[in-house]
């Protein structure tokens, strides 16, 4: 099996790098592991690594899978982050 890695330092939209870290922060806090999958990582992988734009729009069920069981706690967390931002 070969392994590759990616350097996206600095290539990623400020504003999703944004998002996605304040969403980790939650999750790390709350104790839920976090990690992007689905649309939302093949647009990360094709755009930012391979400069493919994909055709289709990620729909938001596709961006982050959460346990249900954790999913109330991880909405509540980032409710409050906003609230404390906005």
């Amino acid at each position: 099996m070969t392994s590759i890695s990616y350097n996206l330092s600095g290539k990623v939209d400020s504003s999703l790098v944004e998002v996605l870290q304040g969403v980790n922060q939650v999750a790390t806090a709350l104790g839920i592991r976090f990690f992007v999958v689905g649309a939302m990582a093949r647009i990360i992988v094709l755009e930012y690594c391979h400069a493919i734009r994909p055709a289709r729009p990620a729909s938001g069920s596709d961006q982050a899978k959460y346990w249900i069981s954790q999913r109330s706690k991880l909405k509540n967390g980032c409710l409050g982050i906003l609230d404390r931002n906005f």
